[in-house]
C-alpha cells in the first residue's frame, strides 16, 4: 500500500487513530494541547501508545510544543521519549505508517501546506522496527510528570 497525504489530513489521522488496535507510534517535534486531546480522545487505552518528542524548553517558550500536551499524553498511559534532535514527523498505526512533513499541531494537521505517505507492508514493518530501535535506546530519557513539571517551574 502507498498513499499520497495531502493537506489537510487530520481526518486521516484521527481515522487511523481509530482502527488502531495493536500499537500507536508517534514521532513529532512538536505537540500542541489541542492535538493530544484530539489523540487520546481517538486511540484505545488497551494498547502500546508511544510518543517521541524533541523536548527542549526553547519549545515550550515559544509556543511550539505544549508542556499540557505532555501531560494529557501521559496521563492517557502513552510512553514518552525525548529525543533532542527529533526532526522527523512519522506516524505507525499497527501495520501502516504515515511519514510527513507535518508535526502533530493544528497547523501540521490542517492549516500548512504538509505532504506525505501512508504505508504499509514491509516499508511499515521497517518503519515501526526503527521507531522501536530509537524509543528503546537508552541514551534517549523518559518524560515523566516529574520532568514535566520541572519543566513548568523553570519557564514561569
Amino acid at each position: 500500500m502507498l498513499k499520497i497525504i495531502k493537506s489537510p489530513w487530520e481526518n486521516t489521522f484521527v481515522e487511523l487513530l481509530g482502527k488502531a488496535r495493536i500499537n500507536v507510534y508517534l514521532a513529532s517535534p512538536f505537540i500542541k494541547e489541542q492535538t493530544a486531546q484530539l489523540i487520546v480522545e481517538n486511540s484505545g487505552s488497551e494498547m502500546d501508545l508511544r510518543y517521541i518528542n524533541s523536548f527542549k524548553l526553547s519549545n515550550f517558550h515559544r509556543g511550539a510544543s505544549d508542556l499540557e500536551a505532555l501531560r494529557i499524553l501521559g496521563v492517557h498511559r502513552f510512553k514518552q521519549k525525548s529525543v533532542h534532535n527529533l526532526h522527523a514527523k512519522f506516524f505507525i498505526f499497527d501495520n501502516s505508517a504515515i511519514i510527513t512533513s507535518g508535526n502533530l499541531t493544528p497547523g501540521g494537521l490542517r492549516n500548512n501546506l504538509e505532504y506525505g505517505l501512508l504505508v504499509g507492508g514491509n516499508t511499515a514493518r521497517e518503519i515501526k522496527s526503527d521507531y522501536l530501535r530509537i524509543f528503546d535506546n537508552p541514551e534517549y530519557p523518559e518524560i515523566t510528570h516529574d520532568i514535566i513539571k520541572k519543566a513548568e517551574d523553570i519557564l514561569r
